[in-house]
């Protein structure tokens, strides 16, 4: 049900027979596919897990069990763009991570092995190309390598190896050398970001780090970021932000590339690149919680790559 107009999306129909796009009566088909990301069920994992309350693990096991029957494999509109799926399938590893699969009921585990085979076979087999190879590209090959590296029993290890590859070829591409990201937008390079370094976490706490050059370029992407956050925490809204979010728990005073920019400084334990502000979120459950650094960087820089010159002064709204 669209949230917002009341309208009901076909719920059986083949996903790609649903021209989402031109449809008028039901609304945007933004609202639904958020909904279906299943991101509000991240927090309340989280508090099962520090409670250990079990009736919240409970419930986060009926929602996904539920979604799972209503949305049988490629039919309704969830099933439709890659990079929902996505994010879905890293909503269901947090939840499933917090809470744990040895409360979830046989038939619970059955279900959401074969729903986890789905979103990755829909992934592998429709992968963003041409001008979607952006951030739906990384988010499609992030879901992949995490898939099949949490979850090795779904047999996709070539499919997750494939998706590493393709992480660590297009770091290079997403984000340039001098740290801005090729989308030109500050919002879409911390969620691309954001990615990597879940991706990252992923691969180094399963012992096959990614190579020295993709951290490299994590860091020069988070000095950027610095570069353009201000004395109060914010960057500079420039180009497209359609508020996708990996870890969903975001800081409510609206700080999410601080938020990325403070998970960079976290994980690649450089104190200089956290923001002034920071605000505890999900994500320093994975990356950590650095000290907020009130001392940012100086005077003018000209990122050449990129496309941008900054004059950063020391005194509040000063920064341009």
């Amino acid at each position: 049900m669209d949230p917002v107009t009341g309208g009901l999306w076909p719920a059986r129909a083949f996903c790609f027979d649903i021209p989402y796009r031109r449809e008028r009566k039901l609304g945007d088909v933004k609202y639904v596919w958020e909904l279906n990301r299943l991101q509000f069920l991240q927090p309340v994992a989280a508090l099962a897990a520090y409670d250990r309350d079990e009736s919240l693990a409970a419930f986060c096991l009926d929602e996904i069990e539920d979604w799972i029957d209503a949305n049988p494999p490629f039919r309704g509109v969830n099933w439709a763009s890659g990079i929902e799926l996505a994010l879905r399938a890293v909503s269901l590893l947090v939840v499933l991570g917090l809470v744990g699969t040895q409360n979830a009921t046989a038939r619970q585990r059955r279900k959401i092995r074969a729903c986890f085979a789905a979103h990755a076979y829909w992934l592998a087999r429709y992968p963003s190309r041409h001008s979607s190879a952006n951030n739906h590209l990384i988010a499609e090959a992030g879901a992949l390598f995490l898939l099949g590296t949490v979850w090795p029993e779904l047999g996709i290890g070539r499919r997750a190896a494939e998706a590493r590859e393709v992480l660590i070829a297009e770091i290079d591409r997403q984000i340039h050398d001098d740290g801005v990201g090729a989308e030109q937008s500050p919002t879409y390079t911390a969620f691309t970001l954001e990615w990597y370094l879940l991706c990252a976490y992923v691969a180094e706490s399963n012992g096959d780090p990614f190579p020295k050059a993709v951290t490299k370029r994590l860091g020069e992407a988070g000095q950027f970021l610095r570069w353009i956050t201000d004395e109060g925490g914010y960057c500079p809204r420039i180009g497209d932000d359609d508020e996708g979010r990996v870890l969903a728990d975001e800081p409510t005073d609206g700080g999410y590339v601080a938020s990325v920019l403070g998970s960079i400084s976290a994980t690649l334990k450089r104190p200089n690149l956290a923001p002034p502000r920071v605000s505890p979120s999900l994500r320093n459950l994975y990356f950590g919680l650095p000290a907020p650094c009130q001392s940012g960087p100086k005077g003018a820089k000209t990122f050449s790559s990129g496309g941008y010159s900054v004059f950063a002064a020391g005194s509040p709204g000063a920064r341009r």
